[in-house]
């Protein structure tokens, strides 16, 4: 009999745990997840990112996305829209259920404590009074980070990519910056066009006739104009340089160097020097008066196979 009231007591026990695990795993899946971060992208006016060592701020002015390094007090330079608008659209859209800790000792080995993190981020928004601010620490999986917000100690494992929170100015810059529209003006190393009644020509007295072909490369060239990333200075040396006047009569002057190794351009409007690719130099660098000189086909096909040959030899 008192085998049998043990057997009896062991088995009211069982029922009782497994009665208190189902109904916890039915609160956990049923409990409904809440988004971390609450704001509305269209109102941030800047996102502070800052690590151990470096520190950069991305501010919304006049319209466009700025970037600038806090530490060294870089330039500000053009931030790409898209990127900082997909950082934003990700943190707005991210939901958590439980979090994975609470301790401060968890703080420490997630790296998501006030002093020992990866990523320090505050994101200002103008109707609010204080920033959303949180860090982001170790990974926890492919695309995934932990995070804990500033005044909270929960922290969570979230889809947050620490590498599109880089501290790196390249990854933020809009590398189209320097790009340009419509033209009706171009003053090169020596020549100079101009657009009347929608058609291009020299602008001097001459007897030769323009390539448009070329002239059509030429322009295609500045309107997906491209930079590779940014240069701490430019190589000394003379530079190439084109003149281009805008629709709206705004005059914008591209200065292009090369040290033999890397190639640099500059544009007025900036004190930044930037970095172009080889192919990108090379396709401005060639134009000029002569390349510029439309060749009746017979004597282009002349002037191909003497290029050829003297190649060859």
């Amino acid at each position: 009999m008192k085998k049998m009231r043990m057997a009896l007591s062991a088995l009211f026990f069982l029922q009782c745990l497994l009665s208190v695990l189902f109904l916890w795993q039915s609160f956990e899946v049923n409990k409904a997840p809440v988004k971390i971060f609450s704001f509305d992208k269209n109102n941030v006016e800047r996102i502070e990112i800052r690590g151990q060592s470096a520190a950069l701020e991305i501010s919304h002015v006049e319209g466009q996305w700025v970037v600038w390094d806090v530490v060294s007090q870089f330039d500000a330079i053009p931030a790409s829209t898209s990127r900082v608008v997909n950082l934003l659209s990700a943190l707005q859209e991210i939901e958590a259920t439980w979090p994975v800790a609470k301790t401060m000792a968890s703080q420490k080995r997630f790296e998501v404590a006030q002093d020992a993190f990866q990523k320090h981020v505050k994101i200002y928004v103008t109707s609010q009074d204080e920033p959303i601010e949180f860090f982001v620490g170790t990974s926890p999986g492919l695309r995934k980070s932990h995070v804990r917000l500033v005044q909270s100690k929960e922290i969570y494992a979230l889809p947050v990519n620490v590498h599109e929170l880089s501290l790196a100015l390249d990854d933020w810059l809009d590398k189209k910056a320097l790009s340009l529209g419509e033209v009706h003006k171009i003053n090169g190393p020596d020549f100079s066009l101009s657009k009347e009644n929608e058609v291009w020509g020299f602008s001097s007295k001459t007897d030769q006739k323009l390539d448009l072909e070329r002239l059509e490369e030429f322009l295609s060239g500045f309107r997906s104009f491209c930079v590779q990333g940014l240069a701490q200075e430019l190589p000394k040396g003379e530079p190439i340089v084109f003149e281009l006047v805008d629709a709206f009569d705004q005059v914008w002057t591209y200065r292009f160097y090369s040290d033999g190794e890397k190639n640099f351009v500059l544009r007025d409007d900036r004190d930044t020097p930037f970095l172009l690719r080889s192919f990108d130099y090379e396709k401005f660098a060639k134009f000029s008066f002569s390349h510029l000189v439309h060749i009746p086909q017979f004597l282009d096909m002349v002037q191909q196979y003497d290029d050829g040959a003297n190649n060859d030899g």
